[in-house]
Protein backbone atom coordinates (compact mmCIF):
# COMPACT_ATOMS: atom_id res chain seq x y z
CA UNK A 1 0.00 0.00 0.00
CA UNK A 2 1.89 2.92 -1.12
CA UNK A 3 1.44 6.28 -0.33
CA UNK A 4 -0.57 7.84 -3.28
CA UNK A 5 -3.15 5.01 -2.32
CA UNK A 6 -3.03 5.93 1.21
CA UNK A 7 -4.26 9.61 0.05
CA UNK A 8 -6.56 8.34 -2.15
CA UNK A 9 -8.39 6.71 0.90
CA UNK A 10 -7.82 9.46 3.54
CA UNK A 11 -9.00 11.67 0.75
CA UNK A 12 -12.34 9.49 0.18
CA UNK A 13 -13.02 9.35 3.99
CA UNK A 14 -12.54 13.05 4.32
CA UNK A 15 -15.25 13.47 2.47
CA UNK A 16 -16.76 9.84 0.72
CA UNK A 17 -19.36 11.87 -1.35
CA UNK A 18 -16.71 13.73 -3.56
CA UNK A 19 -16.70 12.53 -6.93
CA UNK A 20 -14.28 14.81 -7.45
CA UNK A 21 -11.87 12.72 -4.98
CA UNK A 22 -13.20 8.88 -6.12
CA UNK A 23 -12.45 10.13 -9.82
CA UNK A 24 -8.73 10.98 -8.56
CA UNK A 25 -8.60 7.47 -6.82
CA UNK A 26 -10.04 6.24 -9.97
CA UNK A 27 -7.34 7.60 -12.04
CA UNK A 28 -4.82 6.87 -9.02
CA UNK A 29 -5.87 2.88 -9.36
CA UNK A 30 -5.70 3.15 -13.11
CA UNK A 31 -1.90 4.32 -13.03
CA UNK A 32 -1.01 1.40 -10.57
CA UNK A 33 -3.17 -0.97 -13.01
CA UNK A 34 -6.07 -1.80 -10.62
CA UNK A 35 -8.55 -1.93 -13.34
CA UNK A 36 -10.91 -3.23 -10.80
CA UNK A 37 -10.76 -0.64 -8.21
CA UNK A 38 -10.46 2.11 -11.30
CA UNK A 39 -13.85 1.00 -12.41
CA UNK A 40 -15.57 1.02 -9.25
CA UNK A 41 -14.31 4.32 -7.95
CA UNK A 42 -15.46 5.89 -11.80
CA UNK A 43 -18.62 4.46 -11.33
CA UNK A 44 -19.02 5.63 -8.29
CA UNK A 45 -18.30 9.26 -8.90
CA UNK A 46 -20.62 9.40 -11.77
CA UNK A 47 -23.47 7.79 -9.55
CA UNK A 48 -22.80 10.86 -7.70
CA UNK A 49 -21.97 13.79 -10.57
CA UNK A 50 -21.73 12.53 -14.49
CA UNK A 51 -18.82 13.90 -16.02
CA UNK A 52 -17.74 13.56 -19.65
CA UNK A 53 -14.12 12.54 -18.27
CA UNK A 54 -15.28 9.90 -15.92
CA UNK A 55 -17.48 8.30 -18.38
CA UNK A 56 -14.25 8.61 -21.34
CA UNK A 57 -12.12 6.76 -18.54
CA UNK A 58 -14.55 4.06 -17.94
CA UNK A 59 -15.05 3.22 -21.88
CA UNK A 60 -11.59 2.85 -21.35
CA UNK A 61 -10.99 0.36 -19.06
CA UNK A 62 -13.87 -1.64 -20.79
CA UNK A 63 -12.46 -1.36 -24.18
CA UNK A 64 -8.67 -2.85 -22.80
CA UNK A 65 -10.24 -5.52 -20.91
CA UNK A 66 -12.13 -6.45 -24.36
CA UNK A 67 -15.79 -5.58 -23.33
CA UNK A 68 -16.57 -3.65 -26.06
CA UNK A 69 -20.31 -3.28 -25.29
CA UNK A 70 -19.60 -1.67 -22.34
CA UNK A 71 -16.85 0.50 -23.61
CA UNK A 72 -19.53 1.60 -26.54
CA UNK A 73 -22.17 2.50 -23.85
CA UNK A 74 -19.44 4.43 -21.67
CA UNK A 75 -18.47 6.60 -25.28
CA UNK A 76 -21.57 7.38 -26.02
CA UNK A 77 -22.28 8.56 -21.78
CA UNK A 78 -19.43 10.88 -22.21
CA UNK A 79 -20.63 12.28 -25.19
CA UNK A 80 -24.04 12.85 -24.30
CA UNK A 81 -22.33 15.18 -21.66
CA UNK A 82 -20.16 16.79 -24.14
CA UNK A 83 -20.37 15.95 -27.63
CA UNK A 84 -17.39 18.58 -28.95
CA UNK A 85 -14.12 15.64 -28.61
CA UNK A 86 -12.36 14.40 -31.37
CA UNK A 87 -10.90 11.50 -29.30
CA UNK A 88 -14.12 10.39 -28.03
CA UNK A 89 -15.71 9.48 -31.58
CA UNK A 90 -12.63 8.22 -32.44
CA UNK A 91 -12.47 5.62 -29.60
CA UNK A 92 -15.95 5.05 -30.15
CA UNK A 93 -15.39 4.04 -33.67
CA UNK A 94 -13.13 1.96 -32.75
CA UNK A 95 -15.11 0.01 -30.18
CA UNK A 96 -17.93 -0.11 -32.93
CA UNK A 97 -15.66 -1.30 -34.86
CA UNK A 98 -14.57 -4.46 -32.65
CA UNK A 99 -18.59 -4.84 -32.54
CA UNK A 100 -19.06 -5.30 -36.26
CA UNK A 101 -20.70 -1.96 -36.16
CA UNK A 102 -19.37 -0.32 -39.39
CA UNK A 103 -21.81 2.13 -40.29
CA UNK A 104 -21.95 3.25 -36.79
CA UNK A 105 -18.02 3.42 -36.79
CA UNK A 106 -17.92 4.89 -40.05
CA UNK A 107 -20.35 7.80 -38.41
CA UNK A 108 -18.23 8.02 -35.26
CA UNK A 109 -14.91 8.21 -37.59
CA UNK A 110 -16.48 11.08 -39.22
CA UNK A 111 -17.66 13.38 -36.45
CA UNK A 112 -14.14 12.87 -35.04
CA UNK A 113 -12.43 14.23 -38.50
CA UNK A 114 -15.04 16.99 -37.88
CA UNK A 115 -14.58 17.87 -34.50
CA UNK A 116 -10.70 17.86 -34.39
CA UNK A 117 -11.18 20.27 -37.64
CA UNK A 118 -13.48 22.39 -35.90
CA UNK A 119 -11.10 22.73 -32.81
CA UNK A 120 -8.02 23.76 -35.09
CA UNK A 121 -9.78 26.48 -36.37
CA UNK A 122 -11.07 28.19 -32.96
CA UNK A 123 -7.63 27.62 -31.95
CA UNK A 124 -6.42 29.49 -34.73
CA UNK A 125 -9.04 32.33 -34.55
CA UNK A 126 -7.73 32.38 -30.93
CA UNK A 127 -4.30 32.97 -31.71
CA UNK A 128 -5.51 35.71 -33.90
CA UNK A 129 -7.28 37.24 -31.42
CA UNK A 130 -4.29 37.03 -28.95
CA UNK A 131 -1.76 38.43 -31.50
CA UNK A 132 -4.25 41.69 -31.68
CA UNK A 133 -4.37 41.97 -28.00
CA UNK A 134 -0.45 41.57 -27.49
CA UNK A 135 0.25 44.20 -30.34
CA UNK A 136 -2.41 46.70 -30.21
CA UNK A 137 -4.04 46.45 -26.59
CA UNK A 138 -3.87 48.80 -23.82
CA UNK A 139 -1.67 47.26 -21.36
CA UNK A 140 -3.75 47.28 -18.71
CA UNK A 141 -6.44 44.88 -20.65
CA UNK A 142 -3.16 42.95 -21.62
CA UNK A 143 -2.20 42.41 -17.88
CA UNK A 144 -6.10 41.44 -17.19
CA UNK A 145 -5.85 39.14 -20.06
CA UNK A 146 -2.78 37.43 -18.24
CA UNK A 147 -3.87 37.17 -15.26
CA UNK A 148 -6.84 35.27 -16.39
CA UNK A 149 -9.26 38.31 -14.80
CA UNK A 150 -10.49 39.07 -18.84
CA UNK A 151 -11.29 36.02 -21.59
CA UNK A 152 -9.30 36.57 -24.56
CA UNK A 153 -12.29 36.65 -27.07
CA UNK A 154 -13.82 39.51 -24.40
CA UNK A 155 -10.48 41.46 -24.57
CA UNK A 156 -10.20 41.26 -28.30
CA UNK A 157 -13.75 42.26 -28.52
CA UNK A 158 -13.02 45.07 -26.52
CA UNK A 159 -10.22 45.99 -28.91
CA UNK A 160 -12.49 45.92 -31.72
CA UNK A 161 -14.72 48.46 -30.61
CA UNK A 162 -12.61 51.33 -29.59
CA UNK A 163 -11.64 53.62 -32.01
CA UNK A 164 -9.06 53.14 -34.34
CA UNK A 165 -9.14 49.40 -34.02
CA UNK A 166 -6.63 47.49 -35.91
CA UNK A 167 -7.80 45.71 -38.96
CA UNK A 168 -9.78 42.25 -38.06
CA UNK A 169 -8.18 39.06 -38.65
CA UNK A 170 -9.37 37.50 -42.10
CA UNK A 171 -12.14 34.91 -41.43
CA UNK A 172 -11.21 32.78 -44.12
Amino acid sequence: DGPLRRRCRHAIALSPGSSINLTRAGATAQQMGDTKRALDFYQRANAIHPRAETFSNIGTIYYRLGDYAQAAAAYEGSILIRPLGATIYRNLGEAYTHLGRRDDARRAYTRAVTNAQARTVEQLVMADQLLAIVTTADPVVQEKVLRGEMGITAAYERLMRRPGKPVAPDAS
